[in-house]
């Protein structure tokens, strides 16, 4: 007994140590986005739709091979059949005939090939379907991730300015202890330090609710969390660009999926146009079968039963035939086929040339934005820069009593906002330079267009 209760308390330790480990275990954004596309159950449901429509197009390859079938049909009489020598014979009578038939489309106006084709090109509009599902899904663990970053460091600002309240409530202690301050000193610098605890507060539980939405949002198992590694220098800093829209457009019209999409279901519906009108035309079909049959009223003149083999060769009948099908009147169902499929291909090149136009725009704006964040950047690091400088007079102002504590309390919340819209700045050109490389399919090509300085 003792010895389990031991081992079940290792157990429990074990188990302890182990969940620690998960939850302060550091995740890179690459770990990020690979989990989710191996667990994000939209991308796999895109997945099995792009999986049927491969099998489809498979399946229709082999409409073009011949079709082969084997058949049989028995029949049993119980009062009267005919022999061989066409003679009635009463009584309980059986025969079986059985055979191979088979037939191969000569010409059927095209129909087959087009089909075929059509279901190529909605196979590649499906898989343009799965990787732009994909790319969303990039996109907004990265989104998501650069957050948490930023969040991350607001929380370092914030603990940061604590520390300097921290010592600031020690001085002033110290100053009312030795008499050298009056007593209200203690409840101004005591309110400094509530606001500078709430803020801290509010930085961390913002922190902990982005890490449950990241953990949430790449299928991670409950009550694990992630602690990003803070990667931010690796993806390079904030910098002007001379990619054009242009350039830009140029190389997204050969790689974004939701433009590839429209270009493949354009096809799908222009190879649609083509069987509608095919099946206007006549058909040529090639026949063939071998038959055979077994009669129980076929006898030998001993009157014993003819055997198989025999009736086998009796009774075979190859044969082959030719049958063309003249389409003459059918309602016109295949002149109103005809004319929605023209619809349908007009509606398909609208809308290429909407989602050109939507992602054209989209190029633009994000183009504007990464240089708008660029100079924000700069700004945002000017301000910090004087921000720095007015703090460190004012804290300095502050300890020779020169100012009080809701001036020292304004320069401090100057420079945690100048830090803030520094970083904010920053992940927001990061996040921008992203969203381009992955319009554009170039992880590199923000910096490869980037002037020398």
């Amino acid at each position: 007994m003792i010895r389990l209760k031991h081992t079940v308390w290792l157990m429990m330790v074990f188990s302890i140590i182990t969940s620690t480990a998960q939850e302060n275990e550091a995740w890179t954004l690459e770990r990020c986005v690979e989990h989710a596309m191996t667990h994000n159950l939209d991308l796999k449901i895109r997945q099995n739709v792009e999986q049927k429509a491969v099998l489809d197009h498979r399946q229709s390859r082999w409409s073009m091979a011949p079709s082969v079938n084997g058949w049989s049909n028995s029949n049993m009489n119980f009062q009267r059949a005919t022999n061989q020598y066409n003679q009635i014979e009463s009584g309980t009578t059986h025969s079986t005939t059985y055979g191979i038939s088979s037939s191969l489309d000569l010409f059927a106006g095209f129909t087959k090939q087009n089909t075929m084709a059509a279901k190529r090109f909605y196979r590649l509009a499906t898989h343009e379907s799965t990787r732009l599902e994909a790319i969303n899904l990039e996109l907004e663990v990265t989104e998501t991730y650069i957050q948490l970053l930023y969040q991350k460091d607001l929380v370092t600002i914030a603990e940061e300015q604590m520390q300097i309240i921290d010592l600031e409530v020690q001085r002033i202690e110290a100053l009312i202890a030795s008499g050298r301050l009056e007593a209200v000193a203690q409840a101004e610098i005591n309110a400094l330090h509530s606001s500078a605890k709430l803020e801290l507060n509010r930085a961390q539980n913002s922190y902990r609710l982005l890490q449950l939405k990241l953990s949430q949002l790449i299928e991670l198992p409950s009550g694990t969390r992630i602690e990003p590694v803070d990667a931010i220098l690796q993806w390079g800093e904030p910098h002007l660009s001379n990619l054009t829209v242009d350039k830009a457009f140029s190389l997204t019209t050969n790689y974004y999926p939701s433009l590839l999409q429209k270009e493949h279901e354009l096809e799908f519906y222009r190879r649609q146009l083509m069987v509608a009108r095919g099946q206007m035309s006549p058909s040529l079909t090639l026949n063939g079968s071998y038959t055979s049959g077994f009669f129980s009223t076929d006898t030998l003149p001993d009157g014993k039963q003819t055997p198989f083999k025999t009736q086998f060769d009796n009774y075979r009948n190859p044969a082959v035939g030719l049958t063309i099908n003249i389409p003459i009147f059918n309602g016109k169902r295949n002149n109103y086929q005809i004319k929605m499929s023209h619809i349908d291909v007009k509606t398909a090149v609208y809308s290429l040339e909407s989602m050109q136009k939507m992602v054209r725009r989209e190029l633009e704006e994000s183009l504007l934005m990464l240089e708008s964040r660029y100079l924000e950047f700069e700004n945002a690091s000017n301000n910090l820069k004087f921000a720095t400088q007015s703090f460190n007079s004012y804290q300095e102002r502050f300890r020779l009593g020169m100012i009080n504590t809701t001036e020292f309390m304004n320069a401090q919340n100057l420079l945690m906002q100048a830090k803030a819209s520094q970083l904010m700045a920053k992940y927001s050109w990061t996040l921008q330079k992203r969203i381009v490389q992955l319009y554009t399919g170039n992880p590199k090509m923000i910096e490869e267009v980037t002037p020398d300085v």
